[in-house]
């Protein structure tokens, strides 16, 4: 690499190399200005056992670059132990991005270890990873002290009703919180409910509607704030019977982004209702499925 250009980069996406080689990279990069590192690697559908460079990266390169503040890791195989490694960095980082490492319950519990979270951290992205709901309850006592956390991106995961039950008990402790995305999780119907009570919870009581009322329990309302995140649903199955609690909450938000798979009209009908003129785009999709695909963006 030559210097003149190494004294201008600030950030950096490559394939995983040979240890080797990746040392020589690192060596000329800890000089550097690099504040953002993204690392790709195999596909790891295809190769199980990971990158042959993963554990020497983690362990002795990565920890050489001190400036970074944003990493991010694609496609790169996590094991536990690789993930028990990575959490000793984590508190460096202000954003951490991780998709498609298949790290399970197991690698979520190594890495989510409060003791190790980073007070500043803004973004976390832990998507495709394979973990349920007992990696979602180690998150949900870890990020409580993540308290400028903007973006919870926890897509393509098997988080259930437990899980969101563990994870919307956060929503009172991230004031900062603008997206939290959920989409492709089987949270189910109760998953949902769960989620649209405590998603309530912030509105202001001069704003609730019968609706509202009806299916949350205000008895055990916490205290109120002025800003919710927006929660994106996208690609969740949602069942006729959660439609009323949709369109109860909606027009409670500044934005809503939503698109799901509807079988029928009717509750599309009343969701699109109770939103409204605030509604800036509703496009709606016949396929060869008869079904259809509805999105709502305010």
């Amino acid at each position: 690499m030559g210097g003149m250009w190494l004294r201008h980069l600030t950030h950096l996406e490559l394939p995983f190399l040979l240890p080797s080689e990746m040392s020589l990279m690192v060596q000329a990069l800890v000089e550097s200005p690099l504040v953002s590192l993204h690392m790709r690697g195999w596909d790891v559908t295809r190769y199980t056992a990971g990158h042959p460079g993963a554990p020497h990266f983690l362990e002795y390169d990565l920890p050489r670059l001190d400036q970074l503040t944003t990493l991010r890791l694609t496609n790169v195989r996590l094991t536990t132990t690789h993930c028990l490694t990575l959490a000793l960095l984590v508190p460096r980082y202000n954003h951490l991005g991780l998709t498609s490492n298949r790290m399970g319950d197991a690698g979520v519990l190594a890495l989510a270890r409060p003791s190790y979270t980073r007070r500043t951290l803004k973004t976390l992205t832990l998507v495709n990873q394979g973990f349920g709901d007992v990696g979602a309850s180690a998150l949900a006592t870890a990020l409580v002290h993540t308290p400028r956390l903007r973006t919870l991106d926890l897509g393509r995961n098997d988080i259930k009703i437990s899980g969101i039950m563990a994870l919307s008990g956060l929503l009172p402790h991230l004031p900062r919180l603008a997206t939290w995305r959920l989409c492709n999780n089987p949270l189910g119907a109760k998953g949902l409910v769960f989620l649209l009570r405590a998603w309530t919870y912030a509105v202001p009581r001069s704003l609730w509607t019968p609706a509202v009322v009806a299916f949350r329990d205000v008895s055990t309302a916490p205290s109120l704030g002025a800003d919710w995140p927006d929660i994106v649903l996208n690609d969740i199955q949602l069942p006729p019977s959660i439609m009323a609690l949709l369109a109860a909450t909606l027009p409670l938000r500044p934005r809503i982004q939503l698109r799901c798979p509807i079988r029928q009209a009717a509750p599309l009908a009343s969701l699109v209702a109770a939103a409204g003129p605030s509604l800036s785009n509703v496009d709606i999709d016949f396929n060869k499925d008869a079904m259809f695909k509805a999105e709502a963006k305010r």
